[in-house]
């Protein structure tokens, strides 16, 4: 396994956004607006302030406007390529297509939430263990994975029935060849490979002490929106006379 930190990342851009309904009846979901920019806009950015400026992005549902808005990335000194595929695929199925153009190792990322985070930490961990896969994990019951003192995933259960201790947020480090090895039909959720591996002890964790902020629903992406707002802070000087 190379020890190089990652230099590109993909996100799964292609889902319908039905909890976000009406909204997303016009645009995909990470297409929402958040302080003047599409949510997607913010992922992208805080990737690049982290040094990675190459991006693939899995595309489907209206994904006509997201490379409309973004193009090859040129504005921003990014370089963005599209994996682009039919609404009906599910998240296995994009990340299986985009197995020509993605790095052997890469971050991948969902598109509707964001944490702040340190790609050195999650890469140490990441080194350390030696597992084709470590995700981001935040504190959550009931949550959907379990995790051991060496920072193992031991359980994914992404039905969240067995009030584990734990949630995945998807931000993750992924080796190509290790993760591919676990598909067991293009045609699944990505969380399903993600259990077999998770069964089998090959997933790592790193746990993040923030809360996260989620587009998922009309509620959540109003407090996104205001999360990412950037705050004005007042400085006060104030003159002491002897």
């Amino acid at each position: 396994m190379t020890s190089d930190k990652p230099r590109q990342a993909a996100i799964l851009c292609g889902g319908l956004g039905s909890r976000m309904r009406p909204y997303t009846e016009t645009q995909p979901k990470p297409m929402m607006p958040c302080n003047g920019h599409p949510f997607l806009y913010h992922l992208l950015q805080q990737l690049a302030d982290q040094g990675i400026t190459h991006f693939v992005l899995l595309t489907g549902y209206l994904g006509g406007q997201i490379e409309d808005y973004f193009g090859d990335g040129a504005k921003w000194d990014w370089t963005i390529i599209y994996s682009k595929g039919p609404v009906e695929w599910d998240t296995g199925r994009r990340i299986w297509e985009a197995e020509r153009v993605l790095e052997d190792r890469f971050v991948l990322l969902y598109s509707d939430n964001f944490v702040p985070f340190s790609l050195d930490r999650v890469q140490a961990v990441h080194e350390q263990n030696a597992l084709p896969l470590t995700f981001m994990a935040s504190p959550k019951s009931p949550g959907n994975i379990a995790i051991d003192q060496n920072n193992v995933v031991t359980h994914y259960d992404n039905s969240r029935n067995e009030q584990l201790g734990f949630v995945e947020i998807g931000y993750m480090i992924v080796e190509k060849s290790g993760t591919f090895a676990f598909f067991q039909t293009p045609d699944c959720s990505f969380s399903s490979v993600l259990e077999i591996m998770a069964s089998k002890k090959q997933i790592s964790a790193w746990v993040q002490g923030d809360s996260y902020h989620s587009i998922s629903d009309p509620k959540r992406w109003k407090k996104a929106a205001e999360y990412l707002t950037p705050k004005k802070i007042i400085l006060i000087d104030r003159l002491c006379q002897k």
